[in-house]
């Protein structure tokens, strides 16, 4: 069974950043947008990891997501999205969103105490590969003693890559405008799961969302959605 999250950033980890990518803009593809998007700040690692064609999550929270096959328990696999919103303002009741990402792979290191971090077997080819991003910018850190948790072990999260013939499984940045954030007032949410929103907010842990929950939010995002950023190619700033 899939699970779902909502899952709280801090806005002093994510700055505005000018790029040049694809945008899907009332339902068109745009293949040249420059415009303004939120994501993590270029320091220590960027977690979801936007500069790829295929984004990944790999830290922050991670741990606490639910990510192993036990028997008629649901966790995060293929299929399962994941909600990156504004932990400052969710305080002030307000869902607003930087990135909507759908896994299309779950990834286990297959670290241990004695080897130290290993990728995962579908990730290896990226080792030590300074010409790549996803290595240089994300993948590098636990083999730099950081956000190595062995004890509860590393999985990375792989986005697909964006194809223009799927209409709505795959990963976008939503924007109200160049710069301007998704956002709504969660008093507009089911009161079930403003229930579950608040019981995890206060100590920023991931809120998990069942298929009616995670539907819910995506029908939401739609309707205040005015871009979709659905690939970065290049920052321009």
């Amino acid at each position: 069974m899939k699970l779902h999250y909502l899952i709280f950033h801090p806005d002093r980890e994510r700055e505005l950043v000018k790029i040049r990518g694809q945008a899907i803009i009332n339902y068109q593809l745009k293949d040249d947008w420059t415009g303004m998007i939120w994501s993590d700040k270029r320091k220590h690692n960027e977690d979801p990891f936007i500069y790829n064609q295929q984004w990944a999550y790999s830290y922050c929270h991670a741990t606490q997501l639910s990510r192993a096959f036990k028997k008629n328990v649901p966790f995060v696999q293929a299929g399962s999205v994941l909600f990156f919103c504004s932990g400052d303002y969710i305080d002030k009741n307000e869902v607003v969103l930087d990135t909507v990402f759908f896994v299309q792979g779950a990834y286990k290191w297959v670290s241990n105490q004695l080897t130290g971090p290993q990728l995962p077997y579908e990730l290896e080819n990226y080792f030590g590969d300074n010409s790549s991003p996803l290595w240089e910018r994300h993948l590098k850190y636990p083999f730099q003693n950081q956000h190595y948790t062995p004890k509860k072990g590393n999985y990375t999260y792989i986005s697909p890559k964006f194809d223009k013939s799927v209409t709505r499984n795959y990963s976008f940045l939503p924007l109200k405008d160049s710069g301007i954030r998704t956002s709504f007032p969660t008093s507009i949410l089911n009161d079930n799961l403003v229930t579950l929103i608040n019981e995890k907010k206060n100590g920023k842990r991931p809120v998990p969302l069942t298929e009616c929950y995670k539907n819910e939010l995506l029908d939401l995002i739609d309707k205040h959605t005015m871009i979709k950023v659905v690939e970065v190619q290049k920052e321009l700033s």
